[in-house]
């Protein structure tokens, strides 16, 4: 397991604190940010969860959920990304997030960036940092709410 089992991990699925453990070695092995990726080469928002579920295998669902995003045209309208998200995860209330469910928001006026919860209290996540060129964890940074939140499902099974 990695270093990082934090308290808000505790109780987790196995396969849940997995993937969370496989998105912190993205930060620490200092993959870089690549417009359209999705592999420790080079990754953009959506394509690192899509990355870290290819490297744990079965879920397909997620890894196809790739390829259209990162084909859709720029810039993006508002439904494009929802609309996506929706056709292979579940919607989850704001307010229910745990560690492992991914977090949508709306940056540059439509839905266009994507970022796995990393933890709970205070809120923290990994993500695909355009400016700082790399995948990051860090706090929720000033200005940013989530707009819709998902959950990958087949991680409870």
């Amino acid at each position: 397991m990695c270093r990082a089992l934090t308290r808000s991990w505790r109780f987790l699925l196995p396969r849940r604190k997995e993937f969370l453990c496989i998105a912190e070695s993205w930060v620490e092995d200092g993959v870089p940010w690549r417009k359209v990726g999705s592999t420790r080469e080079g990754s953009n928002c959506i394509g690192y969860p899509v990355g870290v579920a290819r490297e744990m295998g079965g879920y397909e669902e997620l890894v196809t959920l790739g390829t259209p995003l990162a084909m859709l045209p720029r810039p993006l309208t508002p439904h494009m990304m929802v609309d996506a998200m929706k056709l292979h995860m579940a919607p989850v209330n704001i307010a229910d997030i745990i560690p492992s469910d991914l977090l949508l928001f709306r940056l540059n006026g439509c839905p266009d960036h994507v970022a796995i919860v990393a933890s709970m209290k205070p809120l923290q996540i990994f993500h695909a940092d355009r400016d700082a060129k790399c995948m990051k964890k860090t706090s929720l940074p000033a200005g940013w709410r989530p707009i819709l939140a998902f959950r990958i499902e087949d991680l409870d099974r």
